[in-house]
């Protein structure tokens, strides 16, 4: 009876995309934070193709970021 009211099938995708998502994006966030950090050690140390690298990292991470953002409000608003 319970499986008729419940789509178990539908349930279990959505807790896999929650938690890929969850870990996917906290770890590119993380990933993130590390490069901004060496973006600084770079900057003070004087190494002008680090910063660089370092701040093209830290721009796709933001952009990544940004984008599953505006993913999930798109997919909250869609039915």
């Amino acid at each position: 009876m319970l499986a008729a009211i419940v789509d178990v099938s539908a349930l279990w995708k959505v807790l896999l995309v929650a938690l890929a998502a969850g870990v996917g994006i906290t770890a590119i966030y993380g990933q993130g934070i590390v490069r901004l950090e060496r973006l600084a050690d770079a900057r003070r140390a004087g190494h002008p193709g680090a910063v660089v690298a370092h701040g093209l990292a830290v721009a796709l991470v933001a952009l990544v970021c940004l984008g599953a953002l505006a993913l999930g409000f798109v997919a909250m608003t869609h039915k």
